[in-house]
């Protein structure tokens, strides 16, 4: 039951880790693939004044409950394989 905890909370760490550094490899990506039409961009102020955003907005506890949740399902997932290991 312990190794099971260890290993559960082991793989959501690396999922979690693993899906923030894809998060951010794919916007390292993006700006500097970016390559803007500025004289296009210029004909339309409108657009250029009200339509960008920057970063995102959601709630911090939305990171704690998919913690949690990739927690629980690899915890699931271990006591199931480490109990038909000693079968």
């Amino acid at each position: 039951m312990i190794r099971s905890f260890w290993q559960a909370l082991i793989s959501s760490t690396l999922v979690f880790l693993l899906y923030g550094f894809g998060i951010v490899a794919y916007g390292y990506y993006q700006t500097t693939r970016y390559v803007p039409d500025i004289l296009s961009e210029y004909e339309n102020v409108s657009y250029l004044q009200n339509e960008i955003a920057f970063g995102a907005v959601g709630s911090p506890t939305q990171y704690i409950w998919t913690y949690l949740g990739l927690f629980v399902l690899f915890f699931i997932f271990f006591i199931i394989k480490n109990s038909e290991k000693k079968k």
